[in-house]
C-alpha cells in the first residue's frame, strides 16, 4: 500500500472526503464537503514494477459550499461510477450525475424541507446508466443516466446506506430501521 496524505483542493478542502470511486485505472473521483475532485495518478516507472504513485487532484465542475453553490448545505456522502457514468449523492438533497467521468455534472431537484431534509447516504451507478441513491426514507432510481427518475416508498424511519448490483437490472439495498414509539 502507498499512503498519500493530500488535499485534493490544494488547500481549499479544509474538511472531509466521504467517498471515492475509480471509473478507470487512471481516473478516480472523490467526494466530500466541498464537492467532487478528479484524481489522476502518475505511476513511475511507466512500465515494469511500480515504484511510486503520485496523484494530481483537481476540482470537478460539481462545486458545493462555496459562494457560487446553489444549495450551500450540500455535501457528497456517496459517489459511485459504472464506467463514465457516475452518481454523487449527499445531504441537502444532493443528487447529481455525470456521463463523462466528472467533466460535467447534471444536478437534480430533490424535494427538501426542514422536516424532510432529503439526505442521501448511499449510491451506486452501473455502466448501463442504472443508478440508485438512498437515505432516510428515500430511494431514488434511474435506468437512463438521469433522464428520468423514480422514487420507491420505504418506511420513513429506514435509512438506505448501501447498494450492490450483481446484474444489470438486479440491485439490492441495505440499511437500518429505527423504531419510534
Amino acid at each position: 500500500w502507498l499512503v498519500e496524505f493530500t488535499d485534493p483542493a490544494g488547500g481549499r478542502l479544509g474538511s472531509q472526503l466521504a467517498g471515492i470511486s475509480c471509473p478507470t485505472p487512471t481516473l478516480c473521483l472523490a467526494g466530500g464537503d466541498t464537492g467532487v475532485y478528479i484524481g489522476i495518478p502518475t505511476i513511475t516507472p511507466a512500465s515494469g514494477p511500480t515504484t511510486s504513485v503520485t496523484w494530481q487532484w483537481s476540482i470537478s465542475p460539481l462545486v458545493l459550499n462555496s459562494a457560487t453553490a446553489t444549495v450551500p448545505a450540500q455535501k457528497v456522502a456517496a459517489i459511485s461510477c459504472g464506467g463514465a457514468t457516475c452518481i454523487a449523492a449527499g445531504t441537502g438533497g444532493l443528487l447529481a450525475i455525470t456521463t463523462n467521468s466528472g467533466a460535467s455534472w447534471t444536478k437534480y431537484a430533490v424535494p427538501t424541507s426542514a422536516t424532510t431534509p432529503s439526505d442521501f447516504a448511499g449510491a451506486i451507478c452501473q455502466s448501463n446508466g442504472t443508478c440508485l441513491a438512498g437515505g432516510l426514507g428515500l430511494l431514488y432510481s434511474t435506468a437512463n443516466a438521469g433522464a428520468s427518475w423514480s422514487t420507491s416508498t420505504i418506511p420513513a424511519t429506514t435509512t438506505v446506506s448501501g447498494f450492490a448490483c450483481p446484474g444489470p437490472k438486479n440491485c439490492v439495498a441495505i440499511g437500518t430501521t429505527s423504531l419510534v414509539g
